[in-house]
């Protein structure tokens, strides 16, 4: 049988893999990851529902890549406190998963790239389904994407710049761990 919770937060909360190792030592996870420049983005957008100005966006993008500048880089003193619960720092994935790999085997673990499943989920909802075991000849009726803002409409193309060269050599380590890339670095 198959139980399912959902939720972002589990991924960047320092002890969510060390109790759910405990609680499901048997769990298979499935984490759908999108590009970290529109998951900051659409993070700010979400917790900033009066102040969807492309200025106050920029500014607290600027302040939080300042902020998050030492994040998940493997020179950095491990006593060092982590924050991946801002913009920013929720989009460094890599030493978010390694954590969950602690506890976890990588073959227990199955990442999506969120842009994939939105352009094409047939192909990926395969890839899942024998993931976890279950019958593929279901059909699945409304797969289209949910709450969808428009407010990236709104976006200054240097706040995506700012965001984007962050994002880069925490990407390439991501794509390392994963064995695969993702369409995020185009704007090399």
């Amino acid at each position: 049988s198959l139980v399912y919770e959902a939720t972002p937060k589990y991924l960047c909360h320092e002890t969510s893999a060390r109790r759910i190792s405990e609680v499901v030592p048997n769990a298979r996870m499935v984490l759908t990851l999108r590009n970290p420049s529109d998951r900051a983005i659409s993070h700010y957008f979400h917790t900033q529902r009066n102040r969807p100005d492309p200025e106050s966006l920029h500014a607290a993008m600027c302040e939080d890549v300042d902020r998050c500048g030492s994040l998940g880089r493997s020179d950095v003193a491990a006593s060092e406190p982590m924050d991946y619960t801002s913009y920013v720092g929720r989009g460094i994935y890599r030493p978010q998963i390694e954590r969950f790999l602690e506890y976890f085997d990588r073959t227990d673990l199955h990442v999506i790239e969120g842009e994939r499943f939105f352009e094409d989920p047939g192909p990926v909802l395969a890839n899942l389904f024998a993931f976890l075991g279950v019958r593929s000849d279901v059909p699945i009726r409304d797969l289209a994407a949910q709450n969808v803002s428009q407010r990236d409409q709104l976006v200054w193309p240097r706040t995506r710049a700012v965001l984007d060269e962050f994002f880069r050599p925490h990407n390439e380590r991501l794509f390392e761990l994963l064995g695969t890339r993702y369409d995020w670095n185009q704007a090399e």
